[in-house]
């Protein structure tokens, strides 16, 4: 192997630290949707997350401490989209992406779902609202 083929460092990350997504992004006023493992999470504009360089180390993007768990996902989504919740004991949570209140980048959120008993949200997947026809 040459030094061709090892590619470049995308992102420099402390001790403990893990990438939680990947996601492309275009130029829009779209939003990105932060959820912790005990259910908290919030939006926050495309606009506050600021592009990195290569190697850079990254920007804060929800405060994490022992009441919100660590993060869990982190989605790019437009108002009319929802997504589905899904905690390690097989529950599952619809919501709709535009209920979901709008946050600064260090805030810790509000609880969307509600996580009891040792129970964790394992997984988040956005979905396109349908909307119906009134005929």
């Amino acid at each position: 192997m040459n030094r061709q083929d090892q590619g470049v460092r995308g992102i420099r990350l402390k001790e403990g630290n893990r990438v939680v997504n990947l996601d492309l992004v275009e130029p829009t006023d779209g939003s990105v949707l932060v959820i912790s493992e005990f259910g908290y999470g919030k939006r926050v504009s495309l606009k506050e997350i600021r592009p990195q360089g290569r190697g850079g180390k990254g920007l804060i993007l929800m405060g994490i401490d022992k009441k919100t768990g660590n993060l869990v996902a982190v989605q790019v989504v437009r108002p009319e989209d929802e997504v589905l919740i899904t905690t390690a004991r097989g529950i599952v949570f619809r919501i709709a992406v535009d209920k979901v209140k709008r946050m600064g980048r260090a805030a810790k959120g509000r609880q969307l779902v509600p996580v009891k008993n040792g129970d964790i949200v394992t997984s988040v997947c956005k979905s396109v609202r349908v909307q119906e026809n009134a005929n």
